[in-house]
């Protein structure tokens, strides 16, 4: 839709919310930071995701912001500020054993640190989300996972295990009908 229009509404929702006291005022303003996110606004993305955690969100809501700010960090460059953003929400999901999100977040802390040069660390991470994806039989997302490892090892100059890794994602992507993680892989190679 119009990510203007969706800002301003927000905006109404917000003073509104503010005015009444309402307990969904977090809930608007990381709304109103995902839309300035999506538009590639990112000073105030990361100023609304601040002010929605400042709110007492719930602690699975306040996964998603704190994950979404650091999306943000990411995309600026701040890749540490990153990394410590989805630390924080990783220790929350631990916390509440929402393996779901563990392993979502395990994939951006191990592009983040792939993205720092720091390979052993990213392998290890993008290596317990794909355990716990098999545990829970998250076969599409375990496709995401063996992608970033194999981005891991091709970064590595380890070329014969990420080709040998990216031609399994493809196969297992055919078997599920998955035409999103065939053209993910793909472009990888």
């Amino acid at each position: 839709g119009d990510a203007s229009a969706a800002i301003e509404n927000f905006k109404k929702a917000q003073n509104l919310k503010e005015a009444l006291g309402d307990p969904t005022l977090g809930s608007t303003l990381a709304e109103t930071g995902r839309a300035y996110y999506f538009r590639g606004n990112y000073k105030p993305a990361r100023r609304f995701y601040r002010e929605a955690l400042s709110t007492g969100l719930p602690a699975d809501v306040r996964i998603t912001v704190t994950n979404n700010l650091a999306m943000v960090f990411k995309m600026q460059g701040m890749l540490e500020y990153a990394l410590d953003m989805f630390n924080e929400s990783l220790t929350t999901a631990r916390g509440l054993n929402l393996r779901y999100q563990t392993s979502f977040l395990l994939n951006n802390i191990g592009v983040v640190l792939r993205e720092l040069g720091r390979y052993d660390e990213a392998l290890e991470k993008h290596t317990e989300a794909l355990e716990i994806d098999h545990e829970t039989g998250a076969r599409l997302d375990a496709l995401v996972d063996v992608n970033n490892i194999a981005l891991v090892h091709k970064e590595k100059g380890e070329i014969d295990k990420a080709l040998k890794l990216l031609l399994g994602v493809i196969d297992e992507a055919r078997e599920l009908n998955s035409a999103d993680d065939l053209l993910r892989t793909l472009v990888n190679l």
